[in-house]
């Protein structure tokens, strides 16, 4: 992609070269063209005057109205119509057609597409009757042309190639360029950059072979739009700047506005908003006299963001509001859609949130419609940032993912289409195969000559070898850059494979400190309790140890023994579970009677029961067996009977019940009448980021103990549930198999 864009570069760079030069060495044709220009109105004026046959003024009304059309829209419309009245009368369908198309320019200036079309029509209409070819084909173009300017690409590429194929040799190559060059809009409209770049070339070859200075300039301002696109605003200024001093030295208003207004908004763009101030409100004053509604929103708009650049709001949305009316007037869903962006771009900086995301849903939603991919892009890229700035994550992730995918589809499939450097080749080859259709000429010439001259057999010579040479020299020096090409292509692909390890050896990293970070914050949470039960004890000890006779301090100190073994216990299960974090021991299950093994740990939490004086009840069938790794279960157990103390009033109830289910798995329900949990906490309950709440006693914890319960549940290949509601209690259902045959058989 980079080797792509390079070529890009180079061949655009070239192009402004051509254009400095061309600005250095014709600039005294160019006034010339100028002065021509001028001499012949002031010509045809004269013509006008002196002649009395009505078909001569007609063709000459018409030819002034074409000469004005870039100096003065409004007189071009008055010969227009004079013309028109003038071929009624005669009457002459091919003067009356020509007629129609430049009033229908003029109204297309104005932006009143409706009208333009219906003159077009005409036109088209009277050169059908006739049968003039080469009228119907500018009909068909200025058709089109009203066609984009309302975002309907699809019937603006029909009748420009309707035109295309009614263009005969007679047709001025000009026009066939200005075909050529809608067509290449249009496409990159619709996302075909390859072939709007193809149709590109072919225009700008033809600018280039008729010297025409205003269609050069043009063509300066496309190349400009393009590098602006890519966000390279110096080469697009560059452009911009040719065109503008082709458009002042041919006295061209028109094209200097639209150059004025471009290099303003590269200039807002790289925060130079001082100089884009002056050249957007010179475009301004110029666009205003013309009298262009289409390039006045475009300024309005411009001079609006410039306001918003500067902070200055209010401004910036009354000329954004301004533009809005000149769009809705144009019909021009596209201009709506970018004000509608700009409008969202206040709002949120205002810090109305609500209705800058209501502008962007409706902009993106047009954009998708009329599959403008770039606006719609831009919508969804404000829309994420909006997101973001508010902390709406789950909104922020969707309309990112959005952004993503048409980002990476202009990055991916897009530019893969855009083979610049096949197309500079072909455009390259045909200026070659035109070089030597002349060089075969010059060497017929020659040889003629040397029949009679015998020594310019020896220059041809010469100069045959030189060409080999050349081409010798050519190909060697394209190998050497091909080679070096290969070289770099291999050293990215080991800087890939090295960073890609650096990655993996992160992620290893991260794993580790999770790991340990999980592991301190267990011992924190699960030897909590049975410690603070010792220190009870041994408070009540050290307060009043003579009011304790024999045989209760003898009781005292045999729960003491039994909370201090079972504490050890624990934390020797703690410690085996980190080594199976760690992949140092395996998985071990085995055949346990349930309620014996249950009755080892009910003492862990016996204190904390008689201190709450809950009514503890269990209903396990007698013999019950389960398939399990003991020291997994005990971990299990003393979570869930733990939480549901912490999480149950003096006096109140907690359950545990086991029954087999159909699949021969054994359920376990701890069920609690305790405080309960919204559904939005239930959904948190099993993730790192949950917020432990403190119990009914102020008991604290981690939140990692029911984490933890989960994980050792899935070795077992069961599940775990949770049911709650708010101020009425929650029940915990687990299963774990009751046999190896059922553990072998679970899915994983």
């Amino acid at each position: 992609m980079k080797i792509r864009l390079k070529y890009i570069d180079s061949y655009f760079k070239i192009l402004i070269l051509q254009g400095v030069l061309i600005l250095l060495f014709v600039g005294q044709e160019t006034f010339a063209q100028e002065k021509q220009k001028s001499a012949r109105i002031d010509s045809l004026s004269q013509v006008l005057l002196k002649t009395k046959i009505p078909l001569k003024k007609a063709q000459i009304l018409n030819s002034l109205s074409e000469s004005y059309k870039a100096i003065s829209p409004y007189k071009s419309f008055e010969y227009a119509n004079q013309a028109l009245d003038l071929a009624r009368n005669i009457p002459d369908l091919r003067q009356e057609a020509c007629a129609y198309i430049n009033i229908g320019e003029y109204y297309l200036d104005l932006g009143k597409y409706d009208l333009a079309l219906e003159y077009f029509e005409k036109a088209l209409k009277d050169a059908q009757k006739q049968k003039f070819k080469n009228i119907e084909a500018v009909s068909f173009n200025k058709i089109g042309v009203v066609y984009y300017l309302q975002n309907k690409y699809a019937l603006c590429l029909e009748y420009q190639f309707k035109s295309l194929k009614l263009q005969d040799k007679t047709i001025k190559q000009e026009i066939r360029a200005q075909v050529l060059s809608l067509i290449s809009y249009a496409y990159s409209k619709q996302g075909s950059y390859q072939k709007a770049l193809d149709y590109h070339f072919q225009a700008l070859k033809i600018r280039e072979e008729l010297g025409n200075q205003n269609e050069i300039a043009k063509s300066h301002n496309s190349i400009g739009d393009f590098y602006q696109q890519q966000q390279n605003y110096s080469e697009a200024l560059k452009n911009y700047f040719i065109s503008l001093r082709i458009s002042q030295k041919i006295n061209s208003k028109r094209g200097q506005a639209i150059s004025l207004s471009n290099v303003g908004a590269c200039y807002t763009h790289i925060g130079k908003l001082k100089e884009a101030k002056k050249y957007q409100l010179q475009a301004y004053k110029m666009k205003k006299a013309l009298g262009i509604k289409k390039e006045i929103a475009i300024s309005v708009r411009n001079i609006g963001t410039l306001f918003l650049e500067e902070k200055k709001l209010d401004s910036a949305m009354i000329y954004y509001q301004n533009a809005y009316e000149i769009e809705t007037e144009l019909q021009n869903k596209e201009g709506l859609i970018l004000i509608e962006i700009q409008f969202a771009r206040v709002l949120i900086a205002q810090k109305k949130y609500p209705e800058a995301i209501s502008y962007l849903e409706e902009a993106s939603k047009s954009a998708k419609k009329l599959n403008l991919t770039y606006l719609n892009k831009k919508a969804y890229e404000i829309l994420y940032k909006t997101f973001a700035q508010i902390n709406d994550a789950e909104n922020f992730l969707k309309y990112y993912q959005y952004y993503d995918s048409l980002e990476n589809l202009s990055k991916g499939e897009n530019l893969k289409k855009l083979n610049i450097e096949v197309l500079k080749q072909k455009y390259e080859y045909e200026k070659r195969q035109k070089a030597f259709e002349l060089l075969k000429k010059q060497n017929e010439i020659k040889n003629l000559e040397i029949k009679q001259k015998n020594i310019l057999a020896i220059v041809l010579v010469i100069s045959i070898v030189t060409a080999v040479l050349l081409i010798a020299l050519l190909y060697n020096r394209n190998q050497v850059k091909y080679k070096a090409n290969q070289q770099l292509s291999k050293v990215n692909k080991e800087i890939s494979a090295l960073n890609q390890k650096l990655k993996n050896s992160e992620e290893q990293l991260q794993k580790s400190n999770k790991v340990k970070d999980k592991f301190l914050s267990i011992i924190s949470h699960d030897l909590r309790a049975p410690l603070n039960s010792v220190i009870s004890l041994l408070d009540m000890i050290g307060e009043d140890a003579d009011s304790f006779s024999e045989e209760e301090q003898k009781d005292v100190f045999t729960k003491l023994g039994m909370q201090v073994k079972a504490n050890l216990g624990l934390l020797d299960n703690l410690l085996e579970w980190s080594k199976s974090e760690l992949e140092m021991v395996r998985f071990k299950p085995k055949m346990i009677y349930l309620d014996n093994f249950l009755k080892k740990i009910l003492p862990l939490i016996d204190n904390e029961i008689q201190k709450k004086e809950i009514n503890f009840k269990t209903q396990i069938p007698a013999e019950i067996l389960v398939y399990s790794d003991p020291n997994m279960l005990q971990t299990i157990l003393f979570n869930l009977m733990s939480n549901a103390i912490k999480f149950t009033p003096e006096k109140e109830n907690i359950l545990l019940e086991v029954k087999i289910t159909e699949d021969d798995f054994i359920q376990i329900t701890v069920k609690d009448s305790g405080v309960g949990m919204e559904d939005e906490e239930v959904k948190t309950l099993f993730t790192v980021d949950h917020i432990s709440k403190k119990g009914t006693a102020s008991e604290k914890g981690t939140g990692l103990g029911l984490l933890l319960c989960k994980e050792f549940i899935q070795k077992h290949r069961g599940s775990l549930k949770v049911e709650s509601q708010k101020d009425k209690g929650s029940s915990f259902i687990f299963t774990l198999p009751s046999s190896e045959k059922v553990y072998q058989n679970a899915k994983p």
